[in-house]
């Protein structure tokens, strides 16, 4: 009986090592991802080799190192900031280390692509498993391991990245939040289509004159819309900027204080003259669904001309409050 057990452990062991032998020792994986979420915003996750295998480790339970960890190369500390808000397409790289239960090596390349219903992201994952893992690859089965792991990642980035999302017009991503109630200097005027620029220009420059000699904090400057008429070509608008205290204010200038509630949201990036499609976009969302918002509606120049004199690399965000 002892003989026929020790004959059958042989048996086995023999068939752990031929298949160990026989499986291969180099997988090629792939995958793809619809998120609803921007190129830019999705390439800074994905190139944040320190910040994804932590997230990925979190969502898998299991202990996984990159190669620059282990190596303590540290370039960047991992995290490449993208600097093109505007990408229609981009790629990223992942190589690590996972441990348990077997020991393999993954290099995972990521492309995103910008699509009328997102950004897709199509997933290329060489595995590499050498010595003792292969023999047991059968057992644990790391291709399938890798997937899963790979697969809860991309889904905690999913929920995170469209936690806000609302809709996908005209390639802008509509979004809402609730805002936190905002206090703000403005100087408000009635003012000709024709002179908004030379209005903005030469009120932002008083604002931030009087920002600096108050030493308030300094935010970005925003536009405010009360009403545009048409028919008449004037727009009731001020400028404006947010400050972070209740203030005395001289002549010329008011306070305004913006209620908390639901703001629908988008960011227009490019040229602040081309900003009026983004407004279309929101605009298209809330007839669509029935919302009224509240004026008035506004633009902040989060990177506007005082930041960088390529109109390329401006960001506007556009808010409209909804009627509560």
């Amino acid at each position: 009986m002892l003989k026929k057990i020790l004959i059958g452990l042989a048996a086995l062991v023999l068939i752990i090592l031929v298949v160990g032998i026989l499986s291969p020792a180099e997988r090629t994986l792939e995958n793809e991802f619809l998120i609803k979420a921007p190129v830019h915003e999705l390439a800074d996750v994905l190139n944040d080799d320190l910040g994804l295998v932590q997230l990925m480790s979190i969502s898998s339970g299991r202990n996984i190192q990159t190669i620059e960890q282990e190596q303590s190369r540290g370039k960047r500390d991992g995290n490449l900031q993208i600097e093109d808000p505007d990408l229609q397409s981009a790629a990223a790289s992942l190589l690590v280390n996972v441990y348990k239960p077997v020991s393999y090596k993954v290099r995972t390349n990521f492309y995103m692509e910008h699509t009328e219903e997102g950004t897709v992201i199509y997933t290329f994952s060489n595995l590499q498993t050498s010595g003792l893992a292969r023999f047991f690859s059968w057992i644990f089965n790391p291709s399938s391991q890798w997937n899963t792991m790979l697969n809860e990642t991309m889904d905690e980035i999913k929920a995170e990245a469209e936690s806000n999302f609302l809709a996908l017009i005209e390639g802008y991503y509509i979004r809402e939040e609730r805002s936190i109630e905002r206090v703000y200097v403005l100087i408000r005027q009635r003012v000709p289509f024709a002179k908004m620029n030379e209005f903005s220009l030469r009120e932002f420059a008083r604002l931030d004159q009087f920002i600096q000699r108050q030493h308030l904090q300094r935010f970005p400057f925003s536009t405010f819309y009360y009403n545009i008429n048409l028919e008449d070509e004037i727009t009731d608008m001020a400028a404006a900027v947010r400050i972070n205290r209740d203030i005395q204010v001289p002549d010329g200038k008011q306070i305004h204080y913006q209620r908390r509630g639901r703001v629908i949201y988008t960011r227009h990036y490019g040229h602040v003259d081309h900003s009026v499609n983004a407004h279309a976009a929101v605009r298209v969302y809330l007839e669509d669904n029935n919302l009224l918002y509240d004026f008035p509606f506004m633009e902040t120049y989060e990177v506007g001309a005082s930041t960088t004199g390529n109109p390329a690399e401006w960001v506007t965000l556009i808010e409209y409050f909804l009627v509560e």
